[in-house]
């Protein structure tokens, strides 16, 4: 196979948006990151060098730590957004694991298996693996979080553009057990009684969005120093402003998919 011709087969994997797709949802930003984040990341920066000058001082000083500013309040919002590349990949693997064992227990319900408790399913072991008695039993783990709808990516201000290559493969992976996991959860719900115990539905699937070179802009607006990256929780209201662009916005389904490069986009005209 010729080059031209793998370059024009991996165009069609590439996820990208049109300019114009570009510019609407950048327009829809300050709905998903309204002034109360910006502030509760500058405050909660201002109050940190405070804290940390105020101890060596006290320490130079030899006496006893003064009076410690208070921490900003904490949005409720915050709670739904994931930032940096490093927390989106492993909310990625969290959705993944979680879907992973949705699937199991589904399985194991329709050949009339026991289901496994979840503490166990994430231990790694076996039911009949031999354990240290004398350890007290783990406790069982929180719900999970909610899983990502949205993950924004300023895909041309990453260099190397490598730091951002797991991203595609992680949506797409999330998305094929998405889709097992619906088809698999129609089965339950026909065969067994009361299966929103162990089929629950299923939120939508991710959309991994590439919004250009404007790191400097979500890096304001988020009021961090360098944010390339952040994700849209599906339990945040804030996700309902990109509602109306959703369906322009396709649903990584390729593991082979990465992202377009300087060198490999059109000329910017907007």
């Amino acid at each position: 196979m010729s080059q031209a011709v793998a370059r024009r087969e991996s165009a069609h994997t590439r996820p990208s948006l049109p300019n114009h797709l570009q510019a609407a949802v950048f327009a829809a930003l300050p709905g998903i990151l309204p002034p109360e984040i910006a502030d509760y990341h500058v405050s909660r920066q201002r109050c940190s060098r405070a804290v940390k000058k105020r101890k060596k001082a006290d320490k130079d000083k030899g006496e006893g730590r003064g009076e410690v500013p208070p921490s900003p309040p904490h949005p409720e919002l915050l709670s739904q957004l994931v930032f940096g590349l490093n927390e989106t990949i492993k909310a990625l693997e969290h959705g993944i694991a979680d879907l992973k064992f949705r699937i199991m227990v589904m399985s194991d319900a329709l050949q009339g298996k026991p289901v496994m408790p979840r503490a166990v399913a994430e231990s790694g072991l076996l039911p009949t693996a031999p354990s240290d008695t004398s350890a007290p039993e783990p406790a069982e783990p929180a719900t999970p979080a909610s899983p990502l709808a949205y993950v924004l990516v300023s895909n041309l201000s990453v260099s190397p553009q490598s730091l951002i290559d797991p991203l595609p493969p992680y949506c797409a992976t999330y998305n094929t057990h998405l889709d097992q996991y619906t088809r698999l959860a129609a089965e339950v719900h026909r065969r067994l009684p009361k299966p929103e115990a162990i089929a629950p539905p299923a939120g939508p699937q991710v959309r991994l969005v590439p919004i250009g070179k404007r790191e400097a802009e979500l890096s304001a607006m988020a009021g961090l120093r360098r944010v390339s990256t952040f994700a849209i929780r599906v339990s945040s209201c804030s996700r309902m402003a990109l509602t109306d662009l959703r369906p322009d916005i396709p649903a990584s389904t390729r593991s082979s998919a990465s992202f377009p490069t300087l060198s490999s986009r059109p000329l910017d005209t907007a």
